[in-house]
């Protein structure tokens, strides 16, 4: 068995009902099957520990304060629930010039109407 077949069989003793929700649960099966590649430590952690997943699920939703918990939070509990002293870390940069999809609206042209004035300060100060 592998450690994600093992997580997916240990999340469904979760108690909690957020840990029930299918969003939550694959998230965090997927972010520490994640983490266990890059870590082979934490992977041996998690295969050779007696504690259940579905615990560690529990536990991380009893961390939320006041109802509130951030996907970095969550991931922090996660792995301290296996490894006490692992950490997670998070590096977030914003770039201006990037493709981020957005299409700038078409410009607009407008022709003169009959029912439209062409006004200068000039031709106001003009009598």
């Amino acid at each position: 068995m592998n450690i994600k077949e093992k997580l997916e069989a240990e999340a469904t003793t979760a108690k909690r009902k957020e840990c029930k929700h299918n969003g939550f649960r694959l998230a965090m099966i997927n972010a520490m099957v994640e983490f266990c590649e890059q870590e082979l430590e934490l992977a041996q952690a998690v295969e050779q520990s007696d504690k259940n997943f579905g615990a560690c699920l529990d536990f991380v939703v009893k961390q939320a304060e006041n109802g509130v918990l951030s996907d970095l939070k969550a991931y922090k509990e996660m792995v301290k629930f296996y490894f006490p002293t692992a950490d997670i870390t998070m590096k977030m940069t914003v770039n201006l010039c990037g493709d981020n999809g957005y299409e700038p609206p078409p410009i607009e042209v407008r022709t003169n109407n009959k029912d439209s004035y062409d006004l200068s300060l000039e031709s106001l100060l003009d009598f």
